[in-house]
């Protein structure tokens, strides 16, 4: 009985150890997209972009993504705009970042 308890517990945590690795994938992926962090943020010209774009965007499931709310940063001498995304299929969370700056000049 201890044998099959011992082996139940490696096999969750290996399993629970493969998952946080995937989602460091993952999470390390987004932030590459364009968008994805402040780095690569994206340069519009105009508000309505940022509703432009999010209705292209999709999701790494394919589903479509929501807009959740939005804030505003400045990072000298950028300006960004942070939006808060949803998927609407699987309720996957992200930023997508915007450099505004130009917006503002």
């Amino acid at each position: 009985m201890g044998i099959a308890l011992t082996l139940a517990l490696i096999a969750a945590l290996a399993g629970w150890a493969w998952k946080l690795s995937r989602k460091a994938k993952l999470e390390r992926a987004l932030r590459e997209v364009p968008g994805g962090s402040v780095e690569s943020a994206i340069e519009i010209s105009s508000f309505n972009e940022v509703d432009e774009h999010l209705s292209r965007r999709r999701c790494i499931c394919g589903g479509g993504l929501e807009s959740k709310g939005e804030r505003s940063e400045r990072r000298d001498p950028r300006v960004l705009r942070v939006v808060r995304a949803e998927c609407r299929l699987c309720d996957r969370r992200q930023l997508i970042f915007f450099d505004v700056s130009r917006v503002y000049h």
